[in-house]
């Protein structure tokens, strides 16, 4: 109180004065000014508001890839994913099946690759891997027995370890001792991890 029976208002860190008939205490004549919503990017460095904005582009891309999917197609990812896809059996007879199918989709698609193609290579260094049924079976399992994707998958295979490890290592299993420096430093790292359990369809999990 000052002696005059006025009210002190703080308001805004301004204080007014008022009369105590006022219902309303006055208005700080100062404009408030407007704070700036803060958001995660306003306190990252340059390279990490690049890898959030590279994230949410790939975000975008795999919500708009299940959206062009249909329900039922959307549905076999999803359960795939999940580990609850329908579970073969792998009788003789389905595999025998499976592996003839396998057998001529890859005579079919060998005729219109290049003759420098990778998996061409690997068939001049060692032709009983290529036709190794144990060896098939790891495309043909990865792909659910969809042999088309299966066959995709071998060729794909060698063309990748082509590139990553050369003509000489490229139907050999890769080792430690075939890694370079850099690709142990990368492994030190930790990017790349193995849990220690298995998803409900018993398969192993990788995280990146």
């Amino acid at each position: 109180c000052d002696g005059h029976n006025h009210v002190v208002v703080v308001q805004d860190s301004t204080m007014t004065a008022s009369s105590p008939s006022s219902s309303t205490p006055a208005r700080s004549r100062i404009p408030r000014p407007q704070e700036p919503v803060a958001t995660a990017s306003s306190f990252a460095s340059p390279d990490v508001t690049r890898a959030l904005e590279q994230e949410d582009r790939i975000d975008s891309y795999i919500a708009n890839a299940l959206n062009a999917l249909s329900l039922q197609e959307r549905n076999a990812v999803y359960h795939e994913l999940h580990g609850v896809s329908e579970e073969v059996e792998e009788t003789p007879t389905f595999m025998k099946q499976k592996f003839l199918e396998f057998e001529s989709e890859w005579t079919h698609r060998c005729k219109s690759l290049a003759s420098d193609a990778a998996i061409r290579i690997a068939m001049s260094l060692s032709p009983d891997l290529i036709h190794d049924t144990k060896f098939r079976l790891m495309f043909l399992r990865s792909e659910n027995f969809r042999v088309p994707k299966a066959v995709h998958r071998m060729i794909q295979f060698f063309e990748v370890k082509l590139y990553l490890f050369g003509r000489d290592r490229l139907v050999k299993n890769i080792t430690l001792d075939d890694l370079d420096r850099n690709d142990r430093d990368s492994l030190d790292a930790g990017f790349l991890q193995l849990l220690p359990i298995r998803d409900r369809a018993g398969r192993a999990i990788l995280v990146l």
